[in-house]
């Protein structure tokens, strides 16, 4: 859905595709780093109502699931939760996370160089993409305050330095000496965050867990053994092709160089980068009148992907960090 749509709601020409793609095809499992109320107050409450019973939200990276009723109001039971990857995390757990989280902010002057904190139920995170390319003259001044506080300092990679790599490697001491780096994990994610999730989860487990607990059953209302293959939008991650064998796997490139997808089982779409491609593709897939004195509200494709446009009852993955 964008690496701006941590700040924004979903794009209204996105919006139009997924109402279009629920109402004429099958269901839609989003996973994404956002929590659940962002999740539906930024992406779900644009859908129409009697459409979201076909949407199942995964926040938190997919460390939970949760379904909408026929009126399109949130189900308030969980289809599952992070006791599902084998983790469980107490409520004083939980507040030395946010503990150790708001101590980094405030040790590391995130807060006065204008990083935000994204304090979520089982996942926090840090928006740190304008200090992830950083040349020798501020790096050095920055690395002469990180001396000055005893904290770690950021190390020359590919001529440029990045100011997430001593944060990560401070809270990763942290969460050691509170004995949660068995449950917490720390990495690098979309174009320039900290997140600390739960360990073990993980896209590959995600859509293992919702295979197992039949969500796609739920979504559908169709029994396993009569399904389709699935189509899965999202960024390139070759666990999820795996996890779907003859499926239709789209990566739509939000940045950087372009690269040869085919050994990976993907197809990667040519078209408008990000939600923009996404929702042209969609468009495509789902073709209908079309009137030529009226433009395309999205800018054409130089090679669009071939896709079966026969399926009707397929399941659609939507990944977003």
């Amino acid at each position: 859905l964008g690496k701006d749509s941590i700040i924004q709601d979903i794009e209204s020409e996105m919006v139009k595709a997924l109402n279009k793609y629920l109402t004429t095809a099958g269901g839609l499992i989003i996973i994404s780093g956002l929590g659940r109320g962002q999740l539906c107050e930024r992406i779900v409450k644009h859908l129409r109502p009697e459409l979201r019973q076909r949407i199942i939200i995964c926040p938190y990276s997919g460390a939970e699931a949760w379904g909408f009723d026929q009126q399109g109001e949130l189900i308030q039971e969980l289809f599952y939760g992070s006791v599902a990857f084998g983790i469980e995390i107490s409520d004083q757990e939980r507040q030395i996370w946010r503990s150790i989280m708001r101590h980094t902010h405030r040790r590391f002057g995130l807060d006065k160089r204008g990083v935000p904190y994204q304090p979520r139920w089982l996942q926090i995170t840090f928006e740190m993409a304008a200090w992830r390319r950083l040349v020798a003259e501020d790096a050095a001044v920055i690395n002469a305050q990180l001396q000055e506080k005893g904290l770690p300092q950021m190390p020359k990679v590919n001529e440029v330095y990045d100011l997430r790599d001593p944060v990560i490697q401070y809270l990763r001491d942290r969460f050691k000496e509170a004995g949660l780096d068995e449950k917490i994990v720390v990495t690098k994610i979309g174009t320039g965050a900290v997140n600390t999730l739960l360990k073990g989860v993980t896209r590959a487990s995600v859509i293992k867990v919702i295979q197992e607990k039949g969500i796609i059953e739920k979504v559908l209302r169709i029994p396993l053994a009569e399904q389709e293959p699935v189509l899965i939008l999202g960024e390139d991650n070759q666990d999820v092709a795996k996890a779907f064998p003859g499926s239709d796997y789209i990566v739509f490139i939000l940045e950087g160089p372009i690269k040869d997808m085919t050994a990976q089982g993907a197809s990667l779409y040519l078209g408008p980068p990000g939600p923009r491609g996404a929702a042209e593709f969609l468009h495509r897939l789902l073709p209908e009148p079309h009137d030529p004195a009226r433009p395309l509200p999205v800018e054409k494709s130089s090679s669009p992907v071939e896709i079966d446009s026969s399926r009707k009852n397929g399941l659609a993955y939507l990944y977003h960090q």
